[in-house]
């Protein structure tokens, strides 16, 4: 269960903030909105999807059940469908505004996205609705950017389909114009890295009162033994380096230990922070990992180090085990 709740929701927020950083870096502050809950492994990863992108970084979802349930902002557009049920666009146009007014954003691009956003235009000025925007879905979207804002003017302009953190950034870097984003299969299923390979290790036992470390030697899974901290080395606002340590010895280790106790004796001792709070600091830790780290294309590594006493203690195990299972 905590394998399944941490690391899914892990994924889609690391993807988020992927995307966020992206935005950040090539972009002029625009939306991300998750689109994602139709592609996601069921109903309740959709639900969970939106939560974890909202923490990522995202500004909202499109899924309102999770807006509801989870207090996650709504925003949404209209569908191809909603335009294909009328005989005209134009038609479909009217009854949207009609309906939504200075909120609709229309989806341009059924028939042709030059001739949408023109049609769209023209109707909003016909029944004098400020028209807030118009969503791209299809298409070279970069160059299809550019028309339908000089056509459009001062209406603002929202990209979706297949959008991810690449996407994203040749789009800005090759001069593309947007509001806004809706990623939605690439954030759900993480396309491209769709696993985050989050592990659950027994590292002590307790006999007769006194907790004795345990480790495994499996080729390729070896563990380190005992109940250990991580602790974060910040110079100048920015995290240089990390030190995995046994618990005991972490008082002798630079940075700020950054565990906390959550269950202790089968009871929550953990205050959860609000989801506000925990987006705040998923931003603030982000924005504090080295420039190099966070390149979308050949990454600088992060340093882990291994502390001594907790690297004396593996040696030490592997040793004794490994004389146990030759029969010593």
């Amino acid at each position: 269960m905590l394998i399944n709740q941490v690391g899914f929701q892990s994924l889609v927020a690391t993807k988020a903030a992927r995307m966020r950083d992206t935005v950040d870096r090539y972009g002029d502050d625009q939306s991300l909105v998750d689109f994602g809950s139709r592609r996601a492994h069921g109903t309740d990863a959709g639900m969970k999807a939106a939560r974890a992108a909202y923490i990522g970084g995202f500004d909202g979802t499109s899924n309102m059940a999770a807006g509801e349930a989870l207090g996650v902002p709504t925003f949404g557009t209209m569908a191809h469908s909603w335009i294909q049920s009328f005989e005209t666009e134009r038609a479909a146009f009217e009854a949207f505004l009609a309906e939504f007014g200075e909120d609709a954003i229309l989806l341009v691009d059924t028939y042709d996205t030059v001739a949408g956003a023109e049609t769209a235009r023209a109707v909003a000025d016909e029944m004098g609705v400020d028209l807030a925007g118009v969503r791209l879905d299809s298409g070279d979207l970069t160059a299809l950017s550019k028309t339908v804002d000089d056509r459009l003017g001062d209406v603002d302009v929202y990209i979706s389909s297949g959008v991810d953190e690449y996407t994203i950034r040749d789009f800005l870097t090759e001069g593309g114009v947007a509001a806004g984003f809706g990623p939605g299969t690439a954030l759900v299923t993480s396309t491209d890295a769709p696993k985050v390979e989050g592990v659950y290790k027994l590292v002590a036992v307790e006999r007769d009162g006194e907790m004795v470390p345990s480790m495994k030697l499996s080729t390729g899974k070896v563990t380190y033994p005992g109940a250990k901290s991580v602790c974060r080395v910040e110079e100048d606002g920015t995290y240089t380096s990390d030190t995995l340590e046994l618990r005991s010895a972490a008082d002798d280790v630079p940075g700020t230990d950054l565990l906390e106790t959550v269950v202790e004796d089968g009871e929550v001792v953990y205050d959860v922070p609000s989801l506000d709070d925990l987006r705040a600091r998923a931003r603030e830790n982000l924005t504090k990992l080295p420039p190099g780290v966070r390149e979308l294309d050949s990454p600088d590594d992060y340093e882990v180090r291994v502390g001594d006493a907790l690297g004396a203690e593996t040696d030490a195990l592997s040793d004794r085990l490994e004389r146990m299972v030759a029969g010593e």
